[in-house]
């Protein structure tokens, strides 16, 4: 593995505050790196937990301290607001479920130190018509438009995406298998107290599938940081060897999840302090790759301004693992966002050769007027076939593997 001597540093930090690995900071450190890839990766609250005892100057050290205290109150506030959707949907007699943020924040050794976004909640299919009256009463307003898998609700100081589905769900016969993995969801979550509020989490099976689903959601298109690299690994910590592998491995295997599953977990083993385990496998080279990709775009790949237009020519989102070749994945890509702008492209279809030349010229007209950085497609295109030659090793969705 090649890194940066700030990445290096950020890993060992991590690896003191999620498992205990001892760190010492050499003289010689730039902790003006450490931070700003921290930030890259959505990280510094966990890697600064204990910022006080590094050798750092007065300017640098209240730098951190102020950033600190501003992420430390966006997570209470964010706790509270879960608080706040635990007490609608259990005064509607409700079942719901968190995802990702705060479900992954509860199996950290401090919650707090989870670096979190917005509220996610599934309810089932059943419940949403009543869930919108609920949220709408209270004062929120949904989103004219909804996402892919989502709606949006907002009011000050709230922002709720109740899904209708888990992200990263896939085409065909492993997405059907999935979506009966995860029918159960809100009748198998359970209520949770973590610092000061109570929410309801999902079971650890079905905890685990939702970051596995969203991370090779993501991946696939902008990438995914540390910050869900860490995720994965205090889950991963949580579980004794054997309920593990009696959780996972024949499940994973059917719809083809389970290598991505071992190469994350060997990946936090070999750049966080996992313990490791039998079942993550040997391939370290894999491993090493998939950590060098996490710390090279950073958290939903912030490091790297083309890195989302790379995902185009990889996959559709993780709907179809990386199966189709680069040109034809690209133009599948145009017609997705020729769909997502135009709906009526489907009953019309002579609209997608239009938006193949509108929305190119739309993004040009974007960086001409300076509300679009510049990027080379040169190396979007060869970066994305570096990518998705990765990508395709962990064989993600290629059924009954191993």
């Amino acid at each position: 593995m090649t890194f940066t001597r700030a990445q290096e540093t950020l890993l060992a930090l991590i690896a003191e505050s999620l498992f205990g690995q001892p760190f010492t900071p050499t003289s010689d450190t730039d902790w003006s790196g450490v931070y700003a890839e921290s930030r890259a990766q959505a990280v510094t609250l966990l890697a600064f937990q204990k910022q006080r005892e590094l050798p750092l100057e007065a300017e640098q050290s209240q730098k951190i301290e102020q950033a600190l205290q501003k992420h430390t109150l966006l997570n209470v506030r964010n706790f509270q607001n879960h608080a706040h959707l635990h007490r609608l949907m259990t005064e509607a007699g409700i079942s719901y479920c968190v995802l990702k943020g705060i479900a992954s924040a509860h199996y950290y050794p401090a919650p707090l130190t989870r670096a979190m976004g917005d509220v996610d909640f599934y309810v089932s299919p059943a419940d949403a018509d009543r869930t919108r009256q609920v949220l709408e009463a209270d004062g929120f307003t949904a989103d004219e438009k909804e996402q892919t898998h989502h709606q949006v609700f907002r009011k000050p100081g709230m922002h709720y995406e109740l899904h209708r589905e888990v992200a990263g769900v896939p085409e065909g016969r492993a997405g059907e298998m999935i979506r009966g993995y995860l029918a159960d969801l809100t009748d198998c979550a359970t209520p949770v107290f973590d610092e000061f509020v109570t929410y309801r989490n999902p079971s650890p099976f079905h905890h685990g599938l939702i970051m596995l689903l969203h991370m090779q959601h993501h991946l696939l298109s902008e990438g995914i940081g540390l910050r869900h690299l860490c995720d994965w690994a205090v889950f991963v910590g949580s579980l004794p060897e054997e309920e593990f592998t009696a959780l996972f491995a024949e499940k994973l295997q059917a719809v083809g999840l389970w290598r991505f599953a071992q190469t994350l977990s060997l990946a936090a083993f070999r750049g966080i302090g996992l313990p490791k385990a039998s079942w993550m496998g040997e391939d370290a080279d894999l491993a090493d790759a998939l950590l060098e990709d996490i710390l090279l775009g950073g958290n939903f790949g912030r490091k790297q301004a083309g890195r989302n237009y790379e995902g185009m020519f990889i996959s559709n989102r993780g709907k179809n693992g990386v199966k189709k070749g680069r040109l034809r994945q690209g133009f599948a890509s145009l017609n997705r966002i020729v769909r997502w702008f135009w709906p009526i492209a489907e009953r019309v279809p002579i609209l997608y050769p239009i938006g193949w030349i509108f929305f190119p010229i739309r993004y040009l007209f974007r960086v001409l007027t300076g509300k679009h950085k510049a990027v080379s497609v040169v190396e979007i295109f060869e970066n994305s076939g570096k990518r998705k030659e990765l990508y395709g090793k962990l064989k993600l969705y290629e059924m009954n593997e191993e």
